[in-house]
């Protein structure tokens, strides 16, 4: 065939080229997007905060640092409570509110305001009575009212920023946060010594408030709230209950931990003076910012949760490990830089204040893991969790650190922060034991497995050589040898990252256009060694059976077309043309048209069978071919989490369900894709099937409702984020379709009646399932000895599965 055949052939735009990689870069994930802009707005600020304590230190005395902490203490404390639990209200709601999403903000801002302004009022008439240092507050009208006044703009300046973070919009936090941070430092050195509004200190904090307040929410009316509600769902409804319900319990929850954080500094001050005061809260401060990573991750996954609630599990481990990996970090070095940190503050910071800073920083470890728990908590309501947490955590804080406080002096209340969240860290463990079963820690480590195995993917394909450009002399002269053609000026557009031992190359004419501009047009696909070889062989095969099968010309959308073959060089290649159409992993992601995208696609794979269906009785050499034949391909796979009686066990158990399902069974076979997944579904401008492609794994004795529940358990994974096994496991043990799955059914599930019974049926829903799971890690194993030898893989997507047969086989077995 020659080059002008060719590029007739492969006219169009392209459709399946452009697979997205495993995992983008990770600030293309909202979560760590959001929750590292959070990260960096707290170690912005903290930083700078340790700055202007630093001044402070120097340029006031003890007993002034004190008094401005007992100030600022009180003051964040009031506005923390008056916040009225309305900053998680936000992060959880915010994203579903729709065109309400204005009013809410308004709503929020209007309560916390009222609340921050009467609470602050009862504290400036009441607080001198509890602490003589701070009754100034109540003998001086100014600095009475500019206390009031602060605590409702910082309490507004504190909620805005979840009000940014609903929106995802928190990588503007940082740039206000800082503003706000180097504002302070330029007015501490200006009132250096003075005793504005009661203290210096205090002064330069509060002052930069107002006007901070009327940026910030400029850009959340005029731009931030627009952009929201035109891209939230629009049959996002708010329920009042549930909202009611969440705040109640969570209100309960925040004003525990917010009690606690703010009255330990006011038992200090009581108990040990203002100077001791003056050492924890600085300790404190600093220990604080680390806690800040856990809370920022947590306040991002919380937000996220309320707009992909689906991916609650797979948001839980990349929060989990994108929190712990710099929280430890951070611990590791504040720990052994904390008696150089402390000299900074001048010599009235000593020995306890570097061991107050020590164990703070220690508490954060539990504290990081408590947050992500029950952020996690918040998302799935069960606020009830989030407040017997937080009571306990205040109760060992506030009465232990009392005790503590007393017999080993300031110290005691860091070791009673330590206390009270390894407790609450290895209760919440034990509850999620105690509810699920030990099997959940297994899990849990497999999805964090998972996950850390996207990140590393993500970072591989971030390094890896960009393949763009002119085609190497090598690949030019294999594609010419196989068809004849002169392709001297195409070049490489994309080499998606390979999961088989075949490389996949994308081309595209040069012409006027950049190659990066260019619009590909032929895909090439290369096979060196021995496996890869038969692969491809076998794939070029299918190809072209399917071609010469007119029963296929009625499906109404495209097949593969092979435009040069070559299997007589060391490298064997074929070249075919892309076909235009859309992504089928964009098209049934959770838009609006996807489930008018997934009954379409289940009406194609429907034609298919129905026009190559034959009568058959599925008799023991077709057991063996699609039952025995798999099996014996995972059993000769190296055991990684099963012992060896343990895998021999689970799959005789498989093999035995399956046989007792299928075996004497007349039905209608016919052909099937074997890979039926969105990514190997095209679509046109309508959402209609324009193109399947990779037949592989085609057959033409496959059973009805294979293909569509392989197709209903990969968009479940895709839409998920998880490993295909960690879907199929759960479905196996919850076998039950979604509402939308069912809709989307159509002919497939009259085709499933007449061979077996309703999609509905559990056990019909199992024995389809475990079929379709069975063919698939066949097959990958097959192809590929990136599969077989891939431990992390096995784990999760073989013997994760196999478990659930070996606990149905053996009920007594663990269930680790």
């Amino acid at each position: 065939m020659n080059e002008n055949a060719i590029a007739r052939n492969a006219s169009g735009t392209s459709g399946h080229f452009a697979r997205p990689r495993r995992l983008a870069m990770f600030l293309h994930s909202p979560l760590i997007r959001n929750g590292y802009a959070l990260i960096a707005s707290a170690g912005l600020t903290s930083v700078l905060g340790l700055l202007y304590w630093i001044l402070a230190a120097r340029l006031y005395s003890p007993e002034q640092v004190g008094v401005a902490a007992a100030l600022i203490s009180t003051m964040m404390t009031l506005g923390n409570i008056a916040q009225l639990n309305l900053e998680n209200v936000l992060n959880r709601f915010l994203p579903v509110a729709g065109k309400g999403a204005r009013k809410v903000v308004l709503l929020a801002y209007f309560g916390a305001a009222t609340a921050s302004f009467c609470l602050s009022l009862v504290t400036v008439y009441s607080v001198g009575w509890f602490i003589d240092e701070a009754s100034f507050l109540r003998a001086e009208p100014l600095a009475a009212g500019a206390f009031v006044l602060a605590s409702v703009a910082w309490t507004l300046f504190a909620l805005q920023d979840s009000v940014l973070a609903g929106l995802r919009q928190s990588t503007f936090v940082p740039i206000e946060n800082t503003i706000f941070a180097v504002s302070k430092l330029v007015l501490l050195i200006i009132f250096s010594g003075s005793s504005v509004l009661g203290s210096g200190i205090y002064a330069a904090w509060v002052l930069p408030l107002p006007f901070l307040l009327a940026f910030a929410n400029w850009f959340i009316f005029r731009r931030f709230l627009p952009r929201h509600t035109l891209v939230s769902r629009p049959d996002a409804e708010l329920d009042r209950k549930t909202i009611a319900a969440y705040f109640g319990w969570d209100y309960i929850g925040t004003m525990a931990s917010m009690t606690a954080i703010g009255v330990a500094p006011l038992l200090v001050f009581h108990v040990s003076g203002s100077a001791a005061l003056a050492r924890y809260y600085l300790a404190w401060q600093i220990a604080y910012s680390l806690y800040l990573i856990g809370r920022s991750m947590g306040v991002s996954l919380l937000t996220e949760v309320g707009f992909e609630q689906h991916k609650i599990r797979s948001l839980m481990a990349e929060a989990l490990i994108y929190t712990m990996v710099p929280l430890a970090s951070a611990v590791i070095l504040l720990v052994a830089g904390a008696p150089y940190l402390m000299q900074l503050f001048g010599d009235s910071y000593g020995h306890d204040a570097t061991l107050l800073l020590q164990i703070g920083a220690l508490a954060c470890l539990p504290w990081g893991w408590v947050t992500l728990s029950l952020a996690v908590a918040r998302a799935q309501g069960r606020t009830i969790l989030v407040a017997v947490a937080e009571l306990i955590t205040c109760a060992i804080v506030l009465g232990g650190g009392s005790i503590l406080l007393k017999r080993y002096g300031v110290v005691g209340m860091s070791v009673a922060w330590l206390i009270a969240h390894s407790t609450v860290a290895i209760g919440i463990i034990a509850y999620v034991i105690m509810q699920r079963g030990v099997g959940i820690l297994f899990e849990a480590a497999l999805h964090v497995g998972s996950a850390l195995a996207q990140v590393k993917d993500g970072f591989d394909a971030a390094i890896r050589p960009n393949p763009k450009g002119n085609l190497p002399a090598e690949l030019l002269s294999l594609i010419e040898k196989a068809g004849g053609c002169d392709l001297t000026t195409w070049c490489i557009v994309a080499e998606p990252r390979r999961e088989s031992d075949i490389r996949t190359i994308f081309l595209a004419e040069s012409g006027a256009s950049s190659p990066a501009a260019a619009a590909p047009a032929l895909v090439v696909k290369v096979a060196k060694s021995t496996e890869a070889k038969e692969g491809l062989k076998h794939y070029v095969d299918q190809v072209k059976r399917l071609s010469c099968d007119k029963r296929l010309s009625e499906v109404g959308f495209e097949l593969p077309s092979l435009l040069a073959v070559d299997f007589s060089s060391s490298e064997s290649i074929s070249v075919e043309r892309v076909l235009p159409a859309t992504d089928g992993r964009a098209a049934l992601a959770l838009t609006p048209s996807a489930n008018v995208g997934l009954a379409n696609a289940m009406d194609a794979i429907a034609q298919v069978h129905r026009f190559t269906a034959a009568s058959t009785v599925l008799d023991q050499r077709w057991l063996d071919r699609w039952i025995e034949h798999p099996a014996a391909i995972i059993r000769k796979t190296a055991g990684v989490t099963l012992l060896e009686g343990q895998r021999k066990a689970a799959i005789d158990a498989l093999i035995r369900e399956q046989t007792h399902f299928w075996q004497g069974r007349k039905l209608s076979v016919g052909l099937g894709h074997g890979d039926y997944c969105p990514a190997n579904i095209l679509f046109g401008p309508a959402v209609d099937v324009s193109a399947v492609i990779d037949w592989e794994a085609a057959n033409y004795e496959m059973p009805p409702g294979i293909d569509a529940m392989h197709l209903l358990m990969t968009q479940r994974a895709m839409r998920a984020n998880e490993e295909l096994g960690h879907v199929v496991r759960e479905l196996l043990s919850k076998p039950a379709l979604q509402n939308y799955e069912v809709a989307a059914l159509g002919e497939i599930e009259r085709q499933c009646v007449t061979a077996y019974g309703s999609l509905k049926e559990p056990a019909i829903i199992q024995a389809l399932c475990g079929f379709a799971w069975l063919q698939h890690v066949a097959a990958n194993l097959r192809k590929s000895r990136r599969f077989r030898t891939g431990r992390l893989w096995l784990a999760v997507n073989v013997e994760h599965v196999l478990r659930t047969y070996l606990q149905r086989a053996n009920p007594e077995a663990s269930s680790v």
